[in-house]
This record gives C-alpha cells, sequence and structure tokens, in this order.
C-alpha cells in the first residue's frame, strides 16, 4: 500500500483557491488548541471536534486535517498487506505510533467519523498514478457529506515518499473528491464504492494511459448501501463477492481480495456451523431432562397428583426441543472429518429420542383412553424398555 508519490508541477492559481487556503488556516488555528489528553483517544478527538466546528463539512475538514497532520507514513512496512489484525488494532496501533500505512489512516479516519455521526466505510482498492497502474493494494474513505458521496485519501494527503524516506506534504485535494474524479486515480475492488450510477469495470481501469471508460446499466448505488448497511457480515461478503466477479475482467490483486473474502466467508460459515451445533448439543440435553421427567412419572405408573396435560406438555415440550436441535445441524457441511462424525453421531441420537418422544405419545394417548381400572395392565415390566434416552 503505497502513498501517492510527489509530482513536481508549477500550477497558477486563481483567486477562488485563497478561499480554500483560509478553510484551512481556520481549521488549523482551532486544532492548535487541542490539549494533549484530548488527541490520544478516538472519543476524545470527536469530542474535541464537535465542540468546536459545526456542519458535517467542517467536523470532516477538521477530523481529515488531525490525521494528515498527526500520522506519518510507515515506509518500512509499505509493502505489508497484513500488518494490523484487525480495524480496531490498526486505529489503536495507529493513534499510539503515530505511524501507518494506508489501512492505518483510514481505520482512524472512519473510527473518527463514527463518533461524529458522519457516514463513512473504509474502502480497498488498487491504484493509479500519473497513468500507471499500481501493484499495490490501498484503502481509502468514502464519506457522506451533506447528502453527497466522495473519495477522500487521508494517506496521499498526507505527504510523499522520496528515497525511501516519508516528507509530510499536506495536500488538500484529496479530502473531498467526487467520484468521478476520483475513478480516474482509485479503482474499488468492490464496485459498489465507486459510488457511480454506471461502474467502470476492472480493465478499463488498468488500461494505462488512458482514461477509464463506463459501460453497462444504470447502477442504484445508494439502494446498494441501504442495504449492505442492513445485511449482516455473511451476507456482505455474499454481495461483494457477487459484484466483484461481475465487474470485468480481473487482475492479480482483484484475484487475490476475491480468495481473501472467499476465505472470510468460509471462516464465517464454519463458526457459524459451529456455534449452532454447540446450540443443537444444548437443545438435545434440554429435551432429553425433559423427556427423563416424564420417564421417571411413568415409571411409578404415573401415581400421585400427576395431571394428563402435564404428562403431555412434558413430551410434547422434549419433542420441540429435539426437532429444534434437528433442525439446527440438518444443513451442516465441513471439510473437517472429526466435525462431520460428531454431527452425524447427534443426529442419529436426536432421531432415535424422537422416536422415542413418538412411543410416548401414542401410550399416553392409549393410557388416557384406558379405563382406569385397567390402566395398570398397560405398563411394562420394570427393566425392560423403560432406559431413558442418553444425552450427546
Amino acid at each position: 500500500m503505497k502513498v501517492k508519490l510527489l509530482l513536481f508541477l508549477f500550477i497558477i492559481f486563481q483567486l477562488p483557491c485563497y478561499s480554500i487556503d483560509n478553510e484551512w488556516d481556520k481549521i488549523e488555528t482551532i486544532m492548535k488548541t487541542q490539549a494533549p489528553k484530548e488527541n490520544t483517544s478516538v472519543d476524545g478527538l470527536g469530542r474535541f471536534i464537535s465542540s468546536r466546528f459545526t456542519g458535517e463539512e467542517d467536523n470532516y475538514r477538521a477530523a481529515f486535517y488531525w490525521v494528515t497532520h498527526q500520522v506519518s507514513y510507515d515506509v518500512q512496512n509499505m509493502t505489508n498487506t497484513r500488518l494490523y489484525n484487525s480495524a480496531e488494532d490498526a486505529v489503536n496501533r495507529t493513534l499510539s505510533e503515530r505511524k501507518a500505512i494506508c489501512q492505518g489512516y483510514t481505520e482512524l479516519l472512519h473510527a473518527i467519523c463514527d463518533k461524529l455521526g458522519l457516514k463513512s466505510y473504509v474502502v480497498s482498492g488498487f491504484t493509479k498514478q500519473y497513468g500507471k497502474f499500481d501493484p499495490l493494494p490501498h484503502a481509502w474513505i468514502a464519506v457522506e457529506i451533506n447528502n453527497i458521496w466522495y473519495i477522500s485519501d487521508p494517506t496521499w494527503g498526507a505527504g510523499y515518499i522520496k528515497d525511501q524516506q516519508f516528507t509530510p506534504n499536506f495536500n488538500p485535494d484529496w479530502f473531498l473528491v467526487t467520484p468521478e474524479k476520483g475513478i480516474l486515480s482509485h479503482m474499488p475492488f468492490d464496485p459498489l464504492f465507486q459510488l457511480m450510477k454506471v461502474p467502470v469495470p476492472f480493465e478499463q481501469f488498468a488500461d494505462e494511459g488512458n482514461p477509464p471508460k463506463r459501460y453497462g446499466n444504470d447502477f442504484a448505488f445508494r439502494d446498494s448501501l441501504a442495504l449492505y448497511d442492513k445485511q449482516d457480515q455473511p451476507s456482505r461478503l455474499l454481495s461483494s463477492i457477487r459484484r466483484i466477479e461481475n465487474n470485468g475482467k480481473k487482475n492479480s490483486l482483484v484475484d487475490t481480495r476475491l480468495e481473501d473474502l472467499k476465505q472470510e466467508l468460509f471462516v464465517y460459515e464454519q463458526n457459524a456451523m459451529i456455534l449452532r451445533f454447540n446450540e443443537a448439543v444444548k437443545l438435545s440435553n434440554q429435551g432429553v431432562s425433559v423427556f427423563n421427567v416424564y420417564v421417571q412419572y411413568k415409571n411409578r405408573q404415573f401415581q400421585g397428583t400427576v395431571t394428563a396435560e402435564k404428562l403431555r406438555q412434558l413430551n410434547d415440550s422434549s419433542t420441540l426441543l429435539l426437532q429444534q436441535s434437528a433442525a439446527l445441524i440438518a444443513g451442516n457441511e465441513s471439510k473437517d472429518p472429526a466435525f462431520m462424525e460428531n454431527n452425524s453421531k447427534l443426529s442419529l441420537n436426536i432421531t432415535r429420542n424422537l422416536a422415542r418422544c413418538s412411543e410416548e405419545s401414542s401410550f399416553l394417548n392409549k393410557y388416557l383412553a384406558t379405563p382406569v381400572n385397567q390402566r395398570k395392565s398397560l405398563f411394562i415390566t420394570k427393566g425392560k424398555g423403560n432406559a431413558t434416552p442418553k444425552k450427546h
């Protein structure tokens, strides 16, 4: 993940640009009043910014300013795409070390946005610099300001690398960039985060020296973002995989990203399956425990104050718990033979116990339909056929 390299250009700025400089001067003046304790945590940063600035754009401007001025690029780990264990790890390390690669910059800025109530996403993808395809993946921010979506790149806004050294050099050009301009240099892996009605396919973007072209049907990305927000992580992964696979010819970076997403989905599915199995064991054991209470009554030939309603309730409850247990493991599939063996054993145990419940349901019907003075004859000899079901 690389910082944008410095390009020396001689540009004549017109008068309107001074208003932009003044906006940043105002931000700098206020941010310099920040106490040390207010810049050591995301909560502190959020409180300070929200107490000093009003409006979404100024709040985000302050957050962008702070991240690009307080964090240096970690040149030594520039090619380490596995530097952070998680988003939380990226935020914590970036805050404590005050250096990061692109993921650290973006995760920290995204976390501050959350505290400020700003809608944002961390976007991963790849880039072009000066018409040349960059072989390393990159990360940036998609942020909504006053109902308009932008891309924003704090890494490229923080400075540049020269002779393997990072030079801080604030570049406000990467503060808020329209999607139409952003796609000239930033290609998300997931086309949803192009934030455009007509996404650009991968092969068009990677065509060195040529601006990307768009084709295809209109894409309601706002509706898809709304759906994305409602989805759980496995559903998001499935949707993202589908969109990536449908976005044209892929390169090695896209292929790697797809494999990572599929592996992440696999891990989620395996973990979910284990949770279902454990819950199934719990329900099965509960079902057996309830059934054993029924068996105790039956072994005493239903003597005492127990009612027919109570007996039916015990048997029906046991049946329901076992059925719920069976439903949880019905679709389990794993490449782990030990897990599948345990899954099969549990399934067989549940089936046998459900059969016992069914037998006892028939017995109860017969028992209650038999005259009271003849009911004793229905009970089999003690020790024959009355064994209670086993727990898993």
